[in-house]
């Protein structure tokens, strides 16, 4: 479909799987995982989200098209903690430099992976009012800076940025469009052993440099460093911490979870329809589209507690 035939507004979510997987089910297997999918030649070694918003022409919405998410200014930012300041899996809370895509690179290599199959989409049709809010939030978005922090727990409705998973849901919950599903079937919470986080990432005030989540001028506890061989290593990388084990707690929208959903759902509509939503295809890749345009946008301010 090209702008030109359009007769919506549209937001659109498109759901990169990593190439091979990413193991959640122990520290371990996350680290082996993680190696693993940096052989890849996709380039979205832990898989990835764009956010599409399309508006109809002569809606005197400007501009008519915009593909965008959020990536890691640079990976070399990453190796330092992993391999000399051995941070283990304080890496999960790191405030990395962020940068927001173009639209441009964004819509091409969508384009590349729906030839491929190796990508899902959800595409909500929503009002004028919405697809509004949803232009608006993402201005004042990169107006303000936030594009510069890219991490996983960011939280982006709070001004802190966000890795491209969060960034991109963010959206659904600012246009009324987030849904307990959702909220349930793509996201993960872990409790990462304390003993496996490096440096200042063991303590449990510490988010990540510069972060708004942590005083620059705060005295934070240091632990000894955690080689990526160590994760690597059965002994001690076993399982998550209990409850009640010294831990700190990560909260993400994982987007191999996204794509699964999308695929489950559209197997599930497929072979017995509900109505929830209309199936699409481009080339090879799955999409499901939901009918918003009846829902009443939210009003208010953007951002929560905003610091």
């Amino acid at each position: 479909m090209t702008i030109e035939n359009l007769s919506d507004f549209e937001l659109t979510l498109y759901f990169y799987p990593s190439p091979y997987g990413i193991d959640w089910s122990s520290p371990r297997g996350l680290a082996r995982s993680a190696v693993l999918n940096q052989f890849s030649r996709d380039g979205r070694s832990i898989g990835h989200v764009h956010i599409e918003l399309k508006a109809p022409d002569g809606s005197g919405t400007s501009p008519l098209h915009l593909v965008t998410g959020m990536i890691q200014r640079s990976h070399t930012e990453e190796r330092a903690l992993l391999f000399s300041e051995k941070v283990g899996l304080g890496i999960l809370f790191h405030d990395f430099q962020g940068a927001i895509e173009q639209t441009e690179s964004a819509a091409a290599e969508i384009k590349r992976h729906c030839r491929k199959g190796t990508i899902s989409f959800l595409k909500f049709l929503i009002g004028a009012r919405t697809h509004a809010r949803a232009l608006s939030y993402l201005r004042e978005f990169i107006e303000r800076g936030d594009c510069a922090h890219y991490g996983l727990p960011n939280r982006p409705l709070h001004g802190e940025g966000g890795g491209c998973t969060a960034f991109s849901t963010s959206f659904l919950e600012i246009t009324g469009l987030m849904e307990e599903e959702f909220l349930r079937d793509w996201t993960q919470r872990i409790r990462v052993p304390r003993s496996l986080l490096g440096g200042t990432y063991a303590d449990p005030e510490f988010f990540g440099e510069h972060s708004p989540r942590t005083p620059k001028e705060k005295n934070l506890a240091r632990a000894a460093g955690v080689s990526l061989a160590r994760l690597l290593l059965p002994f001690g990388t076993s399982r998550w911490a209990g409850e009640n084990e010294a831990h700190r707690e990560v909260f993400f929208w994982d987007p191999d979870r996204m794509h699964g959903w999308v695929q489950r759902v559209w197997h599930e509509e497929s072979t017995s329809p509900t109505g929830r939503f209309r199936l699409e295809t481009r080339e090879k890749a799955r999409g499901l589209v939901a009918d918003r345009r009846g829902l009443h946008a939210p009003e208010g301010p953007l951002w929560k507690n905003r610091r």
